[in-house]
């Protein structure tokens, strides 16, 4: 007798423990009470971005109608807050692109950019060659002097088309050199893409090389 009384007992607190909880979980669905909240035991568990999007999600953005695919944007700088694309060339079996970022929403003028060289290797992927933290060298000490002197073309090309005319180009030039009273720097195949352009500009500038800025010693 004893037995069967135990017996009843556990099953009637098994009942009533599983009554509990199921009232528990399907009350705050059917509306209890004025104020009803949404039960946290059903609520969606949070999911959060890969470390791949996270990072993109920082990432300056493209001006408008400059496209950059996407295996050179993962490489780009968390700096700035847009870029521009002046120019891509290809250079021993890999693409190298030549960009232009800028710190603000305000600036257009390409000569007010920082450079960034990204190097997409179709087996490899792709590696930043020159950011915003880079010590100034000409192109042709990261790619070679072919590659230079075509994406050096392409940038003032591109920076004259931007600004409008080659003469507002060529004003805008001009006035960056002469602010700097002989510390502006030109590599010898920005001074050649000028040339070829036929835009004039001040002589006070400094040439740019590989030995203008000493390197770090390891």
């Amino acid at each position: 007798m004893t037995r069967r009384c135990f017996s009843n007992r556990t099953v009637v607190t098994l009942c009533l423990s599983f009554t509990v909880g199921l009232l528990l979980v399907t009350l705050p669905l059917l509306g209890w009470g004025q104020n009803p909240q949404p039960s946290t035991l059903l609520a969606p568990v949070p999911t959060h971005p890969s470390p791949t999007v996270a990072a993109q999600s920082y990432l300056p953005s493209p001006l408008p109608d400059i496209e950059l695919p996407d295996t050179a944007r993962i490489c780009l700088e968390a700096f700035g807050e847009r870029f521009d694309v002046f120019g891509t060339v290809q250079d021993q079996g890999k693409t190298a692109y030549l960009l232009g970022l800028y710190s603000d929403f305000v600036t257009t003028n390409p000569l007010g950019a920082s450079d960034e060289v990204i190097v997409v290797d179709p087996q490899r992927g792709c590696d930043r060659l020159v950011d915003s933290t880079s010590t100034r060298r000409p192109l042709n000490s990261y790619i070679s002097t072919k590659a230079a002197e075509s994406l050096e073309l392409k940038r003032y090309k591109h920076a004259i088309a931007q600004l409008g005319s080659l003469e507002a180009f060529q004003q805008s030039l001009t006035d960056h050199i002469n602010a700097e009273h002989g510390l502006y720097l030109l590599s010898a195949q920005q001074v050649n893409a000028l040339k070829q352009l036929q835009i004039s500009f001040p002589d006070t500038y400094r040439t740019l090389t590989d030995d203008t800025f000493p390197k770090a010693k390891p």
